[in-house]
């Protein structure tokens, strides 16, 4: 059994895990570290110090999660560690070759960078309009940033996973743009759990989340902690190009 206690402090967001590591735990422990990266924060410090692990192969679960959260929403996963066997651990299996493992807190503000990222939100209507309000939500702020190569691209990708969200649920979808490290992302939280289907369609119609696929560097769904889920697609500038243009 695990005990998870969450706390957000500015752009840091603390987990405390207390409890036993074991096979039937340890896919609880990924969910849950990956719900509470939904609202993109800097840093995630998970504090492990009170952690039983029954055998040291479950520590690679933070080797998943990181790779998780680099894809997507690229936060910085940190282990807290005070306990010197659990580190000691962690450095023989090369956990810390993924993972930026500390000795306590503190340590955080000094050892744990937090880099910058632009962020801009808009919580849209469950509208016919949601779309093309999102549209010239992406436009508007890619200029502000003066980011023009993103803004095709990212226009096609906020009509469609808006247009899903209006299909699917009967919540208004609530937008987030991010751009860190050359990184677009393009985010679009709404309130019913059930994670987007990529279904088989004729390659003629090029529609729906196929857009989503062809265009975005990468893309995915991750359920938050309120029940809903955040659909999201990144943009990288290495990715733009004549293959990446929206269909026309």
């Amino acid at each position: 059994m695990l005990k998870i206690e969450v706390s957000a402090h500015g752009r840091r967001t603390d987990v405390t895990v207390d409890g036993v590591l074991s096979d039937a735990t340890a896919g609880r422990l990924r969910d849950d570290l990956l719900k509470c990266s939904t609202d993109g924060p800097d840093v995630l410090a998970v504090d492990i110090s009170s952690l039983r692990v029954e055998s040291r192969h479950l520590l690679s679960v933070f080797s998943v999660v990181a790779r998780r959260l680099e894809e997507w929403p690229g936060t910085a996963l940190v282990l807290v560690c005070a306990a010197p066997d659990l580190r000691d651990t962690l450095g023989r299996i090369a956990i810390n070759r993924f993972v930026r493992v500390v000795g306590d807190r503190a340590a955080l503000d000094t050892e744990v960078g937090t880099p910058q990222r632009r962020r801009a939100w808009l919580r849209l209507p469950w509208a016919k309009q949601a779309p093309r309000y999102a549209r010239e939500f992406v436009g508007e702020t890619c200029a502000q940033w003066n980011l023009p190569a993103f803004t095709d691209v990212a226009t096609a990708i906020v009509s469609e996973l808006v247009e899903n969200a209006l299909v699917h649920t009967t919540s208004g979808p609530r937008l987030r743009l991010e751009f860190r490290h050359g990184m677009f992302t393009v985010a679009v939280t709404d309130d019913s759990p059930v994670p987007p289907v990529l279904r088989e369609a004729p390659r003629t119609l090029g529609l729906g989340l196929h857009i989503v696929a062809e265009l975005a560097t990468t893309w995915g769904s991750t359920p938050t902690p309120a029940g809903g889920k955040v659909v999201w697609a990144v943009l990288t500038e290495s990715s733009l190009g004549p293959r990446k243009q929206p269909p026309g």
